[in-house]
């Protein structure tokens, strides 16, 4: 075994050639048929391999991987084939013959179990049929995902639009809620103010029965509980108003739905008679409109009452005043003028005693009465004296006051007249103005007669521009201007000096005092009073009075 081993390589015997009798045309089939064949031999495990490789998935995979292995040897005997033809290694040609022999018995050994289990493998019909089936069951399954995906879209689709249906119903449960709390929040608030509101805040069924009164409304009318105030509407009302409120606002409200004007509650304990301004409304269905029951809100105008009384007789303190003024001034002119005829009296008197004879008796008795004429004349010259002098050096009862409260005050006395006259009222007061020296009531007179005068310049029919400016300002460190600017007819340069002059007037029912009266109490008070041309339409009035600090 050792001498075979060792001469394998050994090239000892004759070479195949020689059974050719070196025949080339032998020789080259012989060699050129094994070369073919091994070719193909060695090419055909390469081919197993790769197919083995890339087909991971085919089953008995490794029994290719033998028959590469047996058609290898075979290629290789017939390589050994061609070696053999020159030279003579029969034993190595003999152990790869024995290799390859071992390879095939290997081989088929392997095969013949396989056999069942390769016949099992479907056949080619089968495997199309198979195919067939499986693309088939693809394509069905591919339907099914496809109808799979449009459900699952559909399904999205729909989540989202319940999603979105949930999300604004949850939005609008929550703005539900909000607005519930926001409802019983203003609930809640306007319980607390019905309940704090000092005017009379009540409710009535539709027949006429109280049902709720706020505490504010209970103690105004002398009631103490809620159950003394569930009683008939008309009994809060006087007994003398009752018919005059079933037969004239009832209808009225039944009408129109609401109504506001003066009425009179009652005092259930004492009987007295509250003034008061009525609102009467239906509360309402928001939806149907339907009227559910009766309310009102009402204010006690007791103090507005005495106010009104307060300032009538305010007006008519003012009316006094204006005519006392106007009485004083026609008295000054009423006395100058007496008192040249007065003079001319005393004058003829004396006259009368110098033409009178001194020695004749008997005009005595008439010497007598012209003396009495001329003392009686003189003395009602000297009364006549004493009362101008009264009229023109009376003083003022003058207190520290502020001019813009004197115009507020004045311009409240004015507002009734200003209104019906349609006349649009402006003020531009300075809050920093000092106090002035001065009678309320005398600066209120002037502050009416330069409204007045300017209502009355733009009263003419057909007159667009209504408007009147008052206003104050410190033109110097001791006094302050007051000015009234209308929009009216304005001033003719030809009656500009005779303005202020007593009974001097344009107006056709006038007097000529109102003015001239004016600029006598400012001048009593130590200021002044003009009057200038506007640039445009109307003129403006001004006068000065000195402050408190340098009276």
């Amino acid at each position: 075994m050792g001498e075979f081993l060792a001469r394998l390589f050994s090239s000892d015997f004759m070479p195949h050639g020689h059974c050719y009798l070196w025949r080339p045309e032998i020789l080259w089939l012989h060699v050129f048929s094994d070369g073919v064949i091994t070719t193909a031999y060695f090419f055909i495990p390469l081919a197993l391999v790769y197919f083995v490789r890339k087909r991971k998935d085919l089953p008995f995979n490794w029994m290719f991987l033998l028959f590469g292995v047996f058609i290898f040897a075979c290629g290789t005997t017939h390589l050994m084939e061609i070696w053999t033809v020159w030279n003579g290694t029969y034993r190595l040609a003999g152990v790869i013959k024995a290799i390859t022999a071992v390879a095939s018995v290997g081989t088929a050994l392997a095969l013949v179990p396989l056999i069942p289990q390769a016949l099992a493998l479907p056949s080619p019909a089968q495997l199309r049929a198979a195919n067939a089936k499986l693309e088939e069951e693809v394509r069905e399954r591919l339907q099914a995902e496809a109808a799979l995906e449009e459900a699952r879209s559909e399904l999205e689709t729909k989540v989202q639009e319940r999603t979105a249906e949930l999300a604004e119903s949850i939005e609008a449960l929550l703005a539900e809620i909000a607005e519930r709390k926001r409802a019983e929040e203003e609930s809640r608030k306007l319980a607390s103010l019905v309940e704090n509101s000092t005017d009379f805040i009540g409710v009535a069924s539709l027949d006429g029965k109280a049902t709720f009164v706020n505490g504010s409304g209970q103690a105004m009318v002398g009631l103490e509980s809620d159950d003394e105030a569930q009683v008939e509407i008309l009994k809060y009302l006087p007994p003398e108003d009752r018919d005059w409120f079933q037969q004239h606002i009832l209808p009225a409200l039944q009408r129109d739905g609401t109504w506001e004007g003066e009425t009179r509650f009652r005092h259930f304990k004492t009987d007295a008679t509250i003034p008061m301004l009525q609102h009467i409304f239906f509360i309402k269905e928001p939806v149907t409109n339907r009227r559910l029951a009766l309310a009102t809100i009402s204010r006690d105008i007791s103090q507005r009452k005495r106010a009104e009384d307060a300032l009538q007789k305010a007006q008519t303190d003012l009316a006094h005043v204006t005519r006392v003024s106007t009485m004083g001034e026609m008295a000054a002119s009423i006395a100058h003028e007496v008192n040249q005829p007065l003079a001319a009296i005393v004058t003829n008197g004396n006259a009368s005693l110098r033409l009178l004879p001194k020695d004749a008796e008997s005009l005595e008795d008439v010497r007598e009465a012209v003396e009495c004429m001329i003392s009686d004349a003189m003395r009602a010259s000297e009364i006549i004296k004493r009362i101008r002098a009264a009229l023109k050096n009376v003083a003022p009862e003058k207190n520290p006051l502020s001019l813009n409260e004197t115009i507020q005050e004045t311009l409240a006395l004015a507002a009734g007249e200003l209104a019906r006259s349609q006349v649009q009222v402006r003020t531009k007061l300075n809050a920093t103005s000092p106090l002035v020296i001065g009678d309320r009531v005398q600066l209120q007179q002037v502050l009416l007669n330069l409204i007045f005068n300017g209502k009355e310049s733009m009263s003419q029919p057909g007159w667009q521009q209504r408007e009147l400016l008052i206003s104050t300002e410190d033109a110097k460190p001791d006094e302050v201007t007051v000015a009234v600017r209308d929009s009216g007819s304005g001033i003719d340069p030809q009656n500009q000096e005779r303005l202020f002059d007593t009974f001097f007037t344009t107006k056709e029912d006038g007097i000529g005092l109102g003015l001239s009266i004016s600029r006598t109490i400012v001048e009593a008070h130590g200021g002044r009073l003009w009057a200038t041309a506007n640039e445009g339409a109307g003129a403006t009035f001004q006068f000065t009075l000195p402050t408190s600090h340098r009276n």
